[in-house]
């Protein structure tokens, strides 16, 4: 029931959109699923990193559907890399990793990483 009530949302809103007034380029700043996770029963800052991840892949297809085809994604900051404890680290760029890999596997989207690349994880 709550998939088709979002799926009549979802299209009630699109709708209303204007071609003319979207815009070209949006930048997200993908945070607070560590938050959102610790106000569900059981579960871990890995279980939101990885709820966010899903609706990225989500909102990369809404902008594509939309023409939009500019996104900016802020997934890692140096705060990340140097203040967060060593197992969270992990499994946010487990997350991202498996992220990525999902987007270039999918051929729909090309990725350009911006910022230090020096500063990254071998892994990544």
């Amino acid at each position: 029931m709550r998939n088709l009530i979002y799926r009549i949302y979802e299209g009630r809103l699109a709708s209303q959109l204007s071609p003319n007034e979207l815009p070209r380029h949006i930048g997200v700043i993908l945070d607070g699923n560590r938050r959102w996770a610790a106000m569900k029963d059981g579960h871990t800052a890995k279980d939101g990193h990885t709820a966010g991840a899903l609706k990225t892949k989500e909102f990369l297809t809404w902008c594509s559907d939309l023409n939009i085809n500019l996104v900016t994604l802020y997934m890692l900051s140096t705060d990340n890399l140097t203040n967060r404890q060593s197992q969270e680290l992990d499994d946010l760029i487990e997350v991202i990793d498996d992220l990525v890999k999902t987007l270039v596997e999918a051929k729909r989207w090309k990725l350009q990483l911006v910022g230090d690349r020096g500063m990254l994880p071998e892994k990544l």
